[in-house]
């Protein structure tokens, strides 16, 4: 992590002693590849559980278990994201063509701006993500 003098040090009692899910949780992009694909396949739920898993589960449309939700233009996206001081990381999911994205960085703060470029890029106008977690610009708040 680099402070606003310019000094750098470590992350170590950031994020929690223990790999868990809020902090210091340990992956690689592999397994999270593995995850989309076992999720998307049907080895990791059952359709029923999935099918939960994927639903709206707060009042905005935007949540479901585990998973933010976006959906536009007949396609269905689903990411996952987190940070913690000097660590950032988000994950998608396009339902239509089985296209993932996952974007790891030793920084806490720039796997979003480069999510928001390859979706342009991708997507165009077609998918307008609303809600994210973390980053720059705030915890779970609509992007600019």
């Amino acid at each position: 992590i680099q402070d606003g003098k310019g000094e750098v040090y470590t992350n170590i009692y950031s994020p929690g002693a223990k790999g868990t899910g809020d902090g210091g949780a340990f992956t690689t992009a592999g397994d999270v590849s593995r995850f989309w694909k076992g999720l998307s396949g049907g080895q990791a739920l059952g359709d029923a559980m999935r099918h939960q898993m994927t639903q709206p589960q707060v009042k905005e449309k935007c949540y479901g278990y585990g998973l933010w939700l976006e959906q536009a233009q007949g396609r269905f996206l689903t990411h996952f994201e987190g940070c913690e001081p000097g660590i950032s990381f988000i994950s998608l999911y396009d339902a239509k063509d089985g296209f993932m994205m996952t974007l790891m960085s030793n920084r806490g703060d720039n796997v979003w701006a480069i999510d928001r470029k390859v979706r342009a890029l991708r997507y165009g106008d077609e998918i307008a993500p609303r809600f994210y977690y973390g980053g720059q610009e705030g915890s779970a708040a609509p992007r600019q």
